[in-house]
């Protein structure tokens, strides 16, 4: 009766820890699953900031590009302008000239 006492103790040992082998097993599935979704969650969300982040930079390269262009324009609109100026002030210095030459032939002497 001892050794059958014996054999249903060691049964049941073995059964209890069949069964903590068992949910041991099923806990570390669920937490594999878990693990696998919360990595696909985060690749997803990683993917996502990093489109976000190309489209961003993109549209920033865009707008440098447009305020390069801009600021080319106007230093040449600015060149042009300043070319301008030096013309007209060379006209101005040779007219003043010819009025001065006109005035001294005319006989009155120098407009200054």
């Amino acid at each position: 009766a001892e050794i059958a006492a014996l054999r249903q103790a060691l049964e049941h040992e073995r059964r209890s820890r069949e069964q903590q082998h068992e949910e041991g097993r099923r806990r570390l599935a669920q937490a594999d699953r878990a693990a696998e979704a919360a990595t696909a969650e985060w690749r997803r969300w990683a993917e996502e900031q990093s489109r976000r982040h190309a489209q961003e930079l993109a549209g920033a390269q865009r707008m440098m590009a447009q305020e390069v262009a801009e600021r080319r324009r106007l230093q040449e609109e600015l060149a042009q302008a300043r070319r301008a100026l030096l013309e007209r002030g060379t006209q101005l210095i040779s007219l003043n000239e010819s009025l001065r030459v006109g005035a001294e032939w005319l006989g009155g002497g120098s407009p200054n």
